[in-house]
């Protein structure tokens, strides 16, 4: 791998080269990205396809994308809050003389309550949301070409998804008090589970490894799966059983980040199939086989995919994906209005009923289709829909919560893209800025949400491990971006290990500026450092600083209360219902003495 910068220091490329365990070189991916003076997407290049060209205003919101290679435009039009209202696409060549239009609409506090497609050759299809007064989905309809279904979902007091009404069909979901599916005849009585391991639902049964990943599941039917992992825990070999006594084998590779490079999936019939994958960041972008090549390109700074464009004997044959409220795509159509994939929702594996004459392998944000087993690979893990859940535990261990192998609470409004921890898609109060400080020597764009990193921001950043405690707290969560935003921040995982002191940003005497610097908290050149304290009540006031456990940032954060450090003035970032952030400047010297 071998990775290049700007001259901010910001990812914005990559090339791969996948060698064979002969010492072959087997496949080669790259991509680059530029980006505007203010760190907003201007073009990408995706392997060997046509450029991207990117359109933003303002600060790097997003207004369109146009390849002139692929006569292919899209334009986006916002509201008075930079939100995405109507999305154009059209072919400038060839019949598509209409464009495909794709709108939305918001309730009052912000969340996505109807998404409406028309296209030329295309029936209307609509998507309707419902909120309860928690801002949780309680209802949602899906109108299409064939018929409509109206969803209705249930939580108990914890906020977890308990049941639902698909129609006629309803399903219900008992779990115990860590969160872990029980059994129907098990939900009055559940019986202590230490482990958080599932050893049977619904007539399936599994067992597990000394590390605690899933090494054999079997199902009622005869039907079995046998799961082998490396060193690192990560999947590398499995084979699959089916009930007739056929067997399939796949073996799975992974690069010097983690990431799955590509698996070889033996057949019954006993031919081999080899698929390649490139990344950008933490994304899989391509997918390659001998008899497919597919990119694709997902909104800038999210796990949202956008367009397909499949290489044909043809040429190019490019779709737009329309996800729903959560990012799931739930139909794949031609810039015409054509289907060329659908799917109904689904509580847990994100889509069921699938029907149309391409395979679509991405379910929940950042989740890719394995068809030879049926599990997710999400990253750092494998989800297993059946289950609901991960069938390893979370390699941040209990940073990411007291159930290691939980996905979320509530499938229905949080998405995990890395398999490390949930982030809310839907709440309330979830709105967070970052003040635009002077005195702040380096301040990156907020919009890097989900991809961006503290020491390598980027179109295409990688998001490591050393952040992952941090966004895992649940008072976080909703602010993911704000930790990215701030470079110059003692609070970052990496000072506070170098500091010896807890992530609320405690200051010990003694330790120094150099300390500072080598941890990577402080940017080169720095002149200053960024505090954050967290305040465990919901008004700014001088009485806001009791909820900070630290005396010496107590006693800080007192003075910036009344504007007595640096002369700057109080500016919080709300973090909805959870408390406040105080951010105040103060020299390295004064700081860290």
């Amino acid at each position: 791998m071998i990775f290049s910068y700007d001259h901010a220091q910001l990812l914005i490329g990559e090339q791969q080269r996948h060698v064979g365990r002969k010492g072959v070189n087997d496949w080669r991916w790259q991509h680059q990205h530029s980006l505007t003076a203010t760190g907003a997407p201007q073009t990408s290049q995706l392997g060997d396809l046509p450029a991207l060209n990117w359109h933003t205003y303002g600060s790097g919101h997003l207004h369109g994308m146009s390849a002139p290679s692929l006569n292919l435009e899209i334009a986006l039009e916002p509201d008075a809050l930079h939100r995405e209202t109507q999305r154009r696409l059209s072919m400038s060549a060839g019949d598509h003389s209409q464009p495909l239009v794709l709108e939305r609409g918001y309730t009052s506090l912000g969340q996505l309550n109807h998404l409406t497609l028309r296209g030329a050759n295309s029936t209307a299809s609509e998507q309707q949301y419902q909120y309860d007064a928690l801002g949780r989905m309680s209802f949602r309809s899906v109108q299409g070409e064939s018929a409509s279904k109206i969803i209705a979902y249930s939580y108990d007091a914890a906020g977890r998804l308990i049941g639902s009404q698909h129609g006629d069909l309803a399903h219900r979901y008992s779990v115990d008090a860590a969160g872990n599916r029980l059994a129907a005849s098990q939900a009055d009585s559940p019986a202590p589970n230490t482990t958080n391991q599932l050893t049977q639902l619904d007539g399936t049964h599994y067992r597990y490894d000394g590390a605690g990943n899933l090494v054999e599941r079997q199902h009622s039917n005869g039907e079995r799966l046998v799961l082998d992992y490396d060193g690192a825990n990560r999947l590398v070999h499995l084979i699959q059983a089916s009930e007739q006594g056929d067997t399939r084998e796949a073996t799975y590779r992974y690069d010097g980040l983690g990431r799955r490079i590509s698996k070889t999936v033996r057949h019954p019939d006993g031919t081999t199939a080899t698929t390649h994958y490139g990344w950008d960041g933490d994304r899989i972008v391509r997918e390659e086989s001998d008899h497919q090549r597919t990119t694709v390109v997902y909104e800038p700074g999210s796990f949202v995919p956008m367009l397909r464009i499949d290489d044909t004997q043809q040429g190019q044959l490019v779709s737009a994906y329309i996800t729903d409220a959560l990012g799931t795509p739930m139909q794949l159509v031609s810039p015409s209005g054509d289907t060329r994939w659908q799917a109904q929702p689904d509580d847990w594996a994100a889509v069921k009923n699938q029907r149309g004459n391409i395979a679509q392998p991405i379910r929940f944000q950042g989740q890719w289709h394995d068809e030879e087993s049926g599990l997710y690979y999400n990253r750092h893990r494998y989800y297993d829909p059946q289950q609901g859940r991960y069938i390893s535990q979370d390699p941040i261990g209990l940073n990411g919560g007291t159930n290691l192998y939980g996905y979320v609470t509530n499938p229905t409004g949080m998405v995990d893209q890395l398999g490390l921890f949930g982030a809310s898609m839907i709440s309330l109060g979830s709105a967070f800025r970052v003040p635009v400080i002077p005195q702040e020597s380096s301040i990156t764009a907020a919009g890097q949400l989900l991809t961006g990193t503290d020491y390598r921001p980027g179109i295409g950043a990688l998001f490591p491990s050393s952040m992952s405690a941090f966004a895992k707290e649940p008072q976080y969560a909703a602010a993911l971006g704000l930790q990215g935003a701030t470079r110059n921040n003692i609070t970052l995982p990496a000072a506070s290990a170098a500091l010896g002191a807890p992530m609320a940003g405690a200051v010990l005497p003694g330790t120094t500026n150099a300390v500072a610097s080598a941890s990577g908290a402080l940017a080169s050149g720095a002149n200053q450092l960024s505090l954050r304290a967290m305040c465990s009540v919901a008004t700014v006031s001088p009485s806001a600083a009791v909820g900070i456990a630290n005396p010496a940032v107590q006693g800080a954060a007192l003075d910036f209360i009344d504007g007595a450090v640096g002369g700057t003035s109080p500016t919080p970032d709300f973090y909805g219902t959870g408390g406040y952030f105080i951010d105040f400047l103060t020299s390295p010297k004064e700081a860290l003495r």
